[in-house]
């Protein structure tokens, strides 16, 4: 069916024109946003759907970070087009005063999340390039807290690295629903979904 596509589409669309929001129950006004980070699954099965993909964003003139997930990697691997946007398929940015860095939880050809030893070594090396105060947000596909990891030592060795540094908050998707959870002292924020019964987006303000 083409029903989660069709919708995925008329939710993205909602960012062309998207203002500021009054977030009433929280006491919080948000500006119009400064960019947009897709915690993964962009695709079902990776390269055939990139294409339908990039359509949604056209007209959309806000910056765009995408983040690789199962859906995207297992299949047919969308690591090359991540490295045409970005060079890499992990990399980091500055803006805001606060350090973001989206990782790859999702292996390559398996379904079974991991960080690579690759990965880990240049994690090690972005961060020191860090003030240890300097707000880092961790954008990644799989949530901390999900069984599905090759092992839990894959989740402690990636903690390990930040225990000196700020950590301000843990970006992840997988999940399909908007949902905030502590994991072992961290604040993290799980994504919701563009198709379902609750389609949407998170809006996240830093002050």
């Amino acid at each position: 069916t083409h029903a989660p596509i069709e919708q995925s589409g008329q939710i993205i669309s909602q960012l062309k024109n998207f203002g500021s929001v009054d977030l009433k129950p929280y006491g919080i006004h948000s500006n119009p946003p400064s960019f947009i980070i897709n915690t993964g699954d962009m695709t079902e099965f990776g390269e055939e759907g990139w294409p339908a993909y990039l359509e949604f964003w056209k007209g959309i003139k806000i910056n765009r970070y995408d983040v690789l997930g199962n859906h995207d990697n297992t299949w047919g691997s969308l690591r090359d087009k991540l490295r045409d946007e970005q060079g890499a398929p992990y990399y980091s940015f500055d803006t805001l005063g606060c350090h973001f860095m989206i990782l790859e939880s999702a292996t390559v050809q398996d379904p079974l999340p991991s960080f690579s030893q690759e990965q880990i070594n240049w994690i090690k090396n972005d961060l020191k390039k860090l003030p240890p105060d300097k707000p880092i947000f961790l954008c990644f596909h799989h949530p901390l807290d999900s069984n599905e990891y090759v092992s839990a030592f894959e989740r402690y060795r990636l903690l390990e690295l930040f225990q000196s540094y700020n950590l301000a908050c843990i970006l992840v998707g997988h999940g399909h629903s908007a949902r905030y959870f502590d994991f072992n002292g961290f604040d993290a924020v799980e994504g919701g979904s563009s198709f379902g019964s609750k389609p949407g987006f998170n809006l996240i303000t830093i002050s």
